[in-house]
């Protein structure tokens, strides 16, 4: 399986080589939790209680950390910093099922944050054009139905929920790394949804994000830009896996991000007989923003 631009191996042993962009997942005996003073619980949808344990004072100066995430009664995880080998226990209420779900949905957006490999947000994206275009939405904010509307239209996914930017720093680009090749138009808990036709493997530049507004069935769909500071706090809220102790390395890459990308609110009718038009709405204003950016 391939997730964020990394080969997923589930190995029996740990294993002696490593190849490049592979993550190595080895089921264990877990780790005792006694040994992990520093704890981050997290609020989530899911109805679990999950919780990120560290065995050092969290802090971007300290190195070789060591981690451990627990999905309470359903699996225990732990890892070292800077090593691909991920060790998993499977508890009383765990299944493979359940092991895929968290893992590709919860656990390899943190193991990336806390390397600092991706910068998240809470969004849906698609490739337009062999460029990537993310939505942004509130909770029940019609994110998700207009990604598989995308989809229905044969763009590739990119990523349902969790969207992995980096800025390449040379080039001046913010790029988009696909998620997982799983697609859920609709609310379940612990569900990772359908497996998408259409998967995109490649990196892609980002240059545009729309923010779904939501607003009457007979509403006029409208797209303006968002700038300055409300662009900058937009961006921020959307943001996912902030954690405090990287609160200035994450404000600098957001800052980053927010510079060299454009920000839009489209005005979303709530009706989906009228998808088509916002559909084409965003293709059209795409093709418009070709000479500009």
């Amino acid at each position: 399986m391939l997730a964020y631009n990394h080969t997923i191996n589930f190995a029996s042993t740990y294993p002696e080589h490593f190849l490049q962009n592979t993550l190595y997942f080895v089921q264990s005996m877990q780790e005792n939790i006694n040994k992990f003073p520093i704890k981050i619980e997290f609020n989530n949808n899911q109805e679990r209680e999950i919780t990120l344990y560290s065995d050092q004072e969290l802090s971007n100066s300290i190195e070789n950390k060591k981690w451990v995430f627990v999905v309470t009664n359903v699996l225990h995880f732990y890892w070292k910093d800077s090593t691909p080998v991920i060790h998993y226990t499977l508890l009383t209420y765990g299944t493979q099922e359940l092991l895929e779900y968290w893992m590709l949905h919860t656990l390899l957006p943190i193991y990336f944050s806390l390397q600092n490999k991706y910068y998240f947000f809470h969004a849906g994206a698609i490739n337009v054009n062999n460029s990537a275009i993310a939505l942004l939405a509130e909770s029940y904010g019609g994110k998700s139905t207009l990604t598989d509307y995308f989809l229905n239209k044969k763009h590739a996914l990119i990523t349902d929920d969790k969207l992995a930017l980096t800025f390449n720093s040379k080039s001046k680009i913010v790029e988009a790394t696909s998620s997982y090749p799983f697609h859920r138009p609709y609310r379940a808990v612990e569900d990772i949804g359908q497996k998408t036709k259409i998967f995109c493997t490649s990196i892609l530049p980002i240059q545009t994000l729309y923010y779904l507004n939501e607003k009457a069935p007979d509403a006029e769909i409208k797209i303006s830009e968002i700038k300055g500071v409300k662009k900058f706090v937009h961006l921020r809220c959307s943001s996912e896996l902030n954690f405090k102790f990287s609160v200035q390395s994450s404000v600098k890459t957001l800052t980053e991000i927010s510079n060299n990308i454009k920000l839009y609110t489209i005005n979303i009718p709530w009706d989906l007989k009228r998808l088509e038009e916002v559909y084409l709405a965003i293709i059209c204003h795409q093709n418009s923003l070709k000479d500009i950016l």
